[in-house]
Formats: C-alpha cells, sequence, structure tokens
C-alpha cells in the first residue's frame, strides 16, 4: 500500500550546509537528514525526527554509506553529503549491500506503455524515441519481455508523462529526476494500472544524449523501467540500476548485474506463466512438429528445428554472453535428411560435446557433431 510518509520533499540546498557531524551531536536541520533516510529507505518512516544524530540515524547513515562504497561510519561527512545532494532515482534504496536486489515480477511479459504530456524541453519525437529505445533493450535482455505502444485509452500498464516537481503521486522536489513504481503486488506509489513513469520537468534539464548540464532522457529511462520490471536498486556502481545518475552522461547498454537481476527476476523456480516466442524468424515448418533441445553444458541450451528448406536450423541460450542469440540459422552442409519422417534427436555425450540424428532421404540414419 503507498505511504505518502516516506516521500516529503528536500532542501538539498540546506542539507549540504550542514557541518559535519558525530553520534549524538546536535543540529536544528537535523530532520532534513532523517526526511533524506526516510525518503529513500534507510529509516523507518515512522521515526520521530530528532535535533541530534541518533542511534537510529546513525544506523541508516550506515546503510547509505554501504550502499555508495562510502567508508561506514555512520556519522555525517563531506562525503555522504555529497551522495545525499546528487540527482537521483526517486524509488527507495534496498538499504543493505545487495547486488540487483528483486522485488517481483509480472505475472506476464507482454507489457504496454502509452505517452501522455511529453517535455517541453525537448520535441515529442526526440523523447520518445528515446523512450522506445529504452524499453527496446530491456526487451532484448534475454527473458522473452516485450512492450507494445498503445493509445491512452487503451488501458496501458505503464503511463509515461513529464511533470512538475511537486508530484501528486510522489514528490521529485530535491534531487529526484525520476520516478516510476514496481510491478503490481510491490507497488509503492500507485494502487492500480498504470504504473507510472514520471519525469521532473521542472528543476532538470533534459537532453537526448550527453549535454552539459543535461540527463539524458534514454540513461534515465532505462533505469526506470527496470523498477516496473521489479528490479530495485544495485550496489554496483556503472549499473544501469545503481540510484544515482550524473549529468553530460549515457549509459544506454544494460550491464552484467543488470543482465543477472533480470535473469534471476525472471527465471525463477517454476513455470514463469506465461509463453514467449523466441526472437529471430520463424524458419520451421509447424506442420512437422519437428523441435529438439538439448543442454551441452551448464548455462547452455541448443534448439534444433527443421527448416522450409530441409536443412537445420538452430538457436541457442548462452546465460553468460546475454540469453538468447537472437536468430536462427542454418547447420553447415547439404540437406540430407527428410523432414517428412518428422525425425530430429539430440545428444549432449560430454560437456561442449553435440550429436544431431536425422533420418535420411535414402531411409539411413545421418549424424553431425559439435565439439567445443
Amino acid at each position: 500500500m503507498p505511504d505518502p510518509r516516506v516521500f516529503i520533499p528536500i532542501d538539498l540546498k540546506k542539507l549540504m550546509q550542514l557541518p559535519d557531524l558525530n553520534v549524538n551531536d546536535q543540529h536544528p536541520d537535523m530532520p532534513l537528514v532523517s526526511a533524506y533516510l526516510k525518503r529513500f529507505g534507510y529509516l523507518d518512516p515512522d521515526t520521530a525526527d530528532a535535533q541530534a544524530l541518533d542511534t537510529s540515524i546513525s544506523d541508516g547513515l550506515r546503510k547509505l554509506q554501504r550502499q555508495f562504497a562510502l567508508p561506514v561510519t555512520g556519522t555525517l561527512d563531506v562525503a555522504t553529503r555529497q551522495v545525499m545532494a546528487t540527482d537521483r532515482c526517486g524509488m527507495p534504496d534496498p538499504g543493505g549491500p545487495l547486488d540487483f536486489a528483486t522485488l517481483c515480477a509480472w505475472n506476464r511479459r507482454n507489457l504496454t506503455y502509452a505517452f501522455g504530456p511529453l517535455s517541453a524541453q525537448v520535441g515529442n519525437n526526440v523523447a520518445m524515441d528515446a523512450i522506445r529505445r529504452a524499453f527496446g533493450t530491456w526487451s532484448n535482455c534475454g527473458v522473452g519481455l516485450t512492450f507494445t505502444e498503445v493509445a491512452t485509452s487503451a488501458s496501458p500498464d505503464i503511463m509515461i508523462e513529464w511533470r512538475q516537481a511537486n508530484d501528486l503521486d510522489h514528490s521529485m522536489v530535491g534531487g529526484v529526476l525520476a520516478h516510476s513504481d514496481f510491478p503490481p503486488g510491490c507497488s509503492v506509489i500507485v494502487n492500480n494500472l498504470p504504473l507510472p513513469l514520471h519525469f521532473d520537468d521542472q528543476e532538470h534539464i533534459w537532453v537526448d544524449g550527453a549535454v552539459a548540464n543535461g540527463f539524458d532522457i534514454e540513461t534515465v529511462t532505462l533505469h526506470e523501467i527496470g523498477h516496473l520490471l521489479g528490479l530495485a536498486h544495485t550496489t554496483v556502481a556503472g549499473s544501469v540500476m545503481f540510484p544515482t545518475v550524473s549529468p553530460n552522461f549515457t549509459l544506454r547498454a544494460l550491464q552484467q548485474d543488470d543482465l543477472d537481476g533480470i535473469r534471476t527476476l525472471y527465471t525463477r523456480t517454476g513455470w514463469n506463466g506465461d509463453w514467449f516466442p523466441l526472437p529471430g524468424q520463424a524458419v520451421f515448418d509447424r506442420d512437422k512438429q519437428q523441435i529438439a533441445a538439448v543442454s551441452r553444458a551448464p548455462g547452455n541450451l541448443d534448439l534444433f528445428v527443421i527448416g522450409f528448406d530441409n536443412h537445420v536450423w538452430t538457436t541457442f541460450w548462452n546465460a553468460d554472453t546475454g540469453g538468447w542469440n537472437g536468430d536462427w540459422f542454418p547447420l553447415p552442409g547439404q540437406a540430407v535428411f527428410d523432414r517428412d519422417k518428422q525425425q530430429i534427436a539430440a545428444v549432449s555425450r560430454a560437456p561442449g560435446n553435440l550429436d544431431l540424428f536425422v533420418i535420411g532421404f535414402d531411409n539411413h540414419v545421418w549424424t553431425t557433431f559439435w565439439v567445443a
């Protein structure tokens, strides 16, 4: 259930003017520190504001310092204040040393999105194309996600808008670039679809690319989509799901930590609850009902089908290199078998080895093999 108590606007200018403070030190602006810690998940929102850096605030600062790989002192120092004043995502941090922290996943993999009011700072096509590219990046992460752009009247799963900093559903005042939400069942902003993807169009400059003092739309969108898919913030600097981002900077490709996170989230134990098409062209004949699958090593899958041209076509999955390779391709050699016989078998007799068997036009069994 969304809880507006944790979404308190924060005066970053005042926060940066605070002096270094140790445990039990007092300062009249200490509530700014506790407001930040509550806002981003490091302090229980029911904690009473205090004028002193007490043990609860110190514990919250320790969690924050671990998140951003700072010396874990539990005190308020220059480095900690600088992190707190850095432009960032409005979603909470996990508050612990977790890589690709995950919350929950959708129960389907085909999602829709629509555009509401866009930024007054760039052309509509510029903003929309940047966001489409970000969705395309996540659709190629190897877990079968697809995203379809629809009209606002078509009950989209995700609604994308630029808003004022004092966003009614989640304030972005004070260094927050954008916010989204987590999938249904884990949402913290809204109770129903569509989930929001909102950008602050008042306190930040939006651009397409690396521009001084500007924030790249595609970079920020890529991060916020990660939340919409169920990922929380990571502690791995340089990853898309790291909480902060600098101006004049682009990060438009998923990093290994991001890929590990989304694959962990969408390949958990049990059936995933939905079917999805593999990438690449449809090259085989469904009437022949031929498909063989084999694992030649941990983290590897190879699929084989009979193509319209009577060749064997293949595609593969490799967990270390990004999931499905993205296309089907024919095996080398002549087409020696008869697809009408509906026979193909695959086996791995040792790690890195594959053997295929088919029935040839001459009614013999033919074979070929792969050795890594």
